[in-house]
């Protein structure tokens, strides 16, 4: 399967692989008024902005800011964090290594090859290995221990890589907890 084919298949492969402005072609976009925080007064630009996935619920905002160039790039974050979150794939290893470029990530036998994760979250493949690695867990009812011998890392290494981004963690154990698990720390 080619990087062509995945972009047809529409699920969080497809919307993490194409450019910010294709990914917000996707989108319908709102810009409206709200107030700051620290008390301050409501603005009298719509610089706040709102952006939701076409045929998807997911919709996020951001107005943190009072520049609506800094809320779009904020948006656009945590759009993605959605998608990693909420949309799942059935990408296998193989294709995913070969669609974002991680051969030096793995070893042969599919795990990681210096036994950590170890990306900042500011790095471009965070949140696609995140967004496997939930695919992974989906399969095996949000469980850590079998997706991390899967990946020949320590269930803490799994653990401290999703807590880098504060939703992912906070999904993980939502989704735990409809499977009577226990949250993770």
């Amino acid at each position: 399967m080619q990087k062509r084919d995945l972009i047809k298949e529409k699920n969080w492969t497809f919307l993490l692989l194409i450019d910010e402005d294709k990914l917000l072609e996707m989108c319908h976009i709102d810009y409206f008024l709200s107030s700051k925080p620290g008390g301050q007064h409501r603005d009298k630009k719509a610089s706040s902005v709102r952006l939701s996935l076409k045929n998807t619920t997911i919709v996020v905002s951001a107005s943190e800011n009072r520049s609506m160039n800094m809320n779009m790039k904020s948006a656009v974050k945590k759009l993605k964090i959605e998608i990693t979150c909420q949309l799942r794939s059935s990408i296998d290893l193989i294709i995913f290594i070969k669609s974002f470029d991680l051969f030096e990530a793995f070893n042969k036998n599919g795990s990681l090859s210096n036994g950590k994760l170890s990306y900042a979250s500011s790095n471009k493949n965070y949140l696609p290995m995140c967004a496997f690695i939930f695919d992974l867990m989906n399969n095996d009812k949000w469980g850590i221990s079998n997706i991390s011998k899967k990946l020949g890392i320590s269930n803490t290494n799994l653990v401290s890589f999703l807590l880098k981004e504060k939703r992912l963690i906070v999904w993980v154990n939502q989704q735990r907890a409809k499977n009577g698990m226990n949250s993770l720390k």
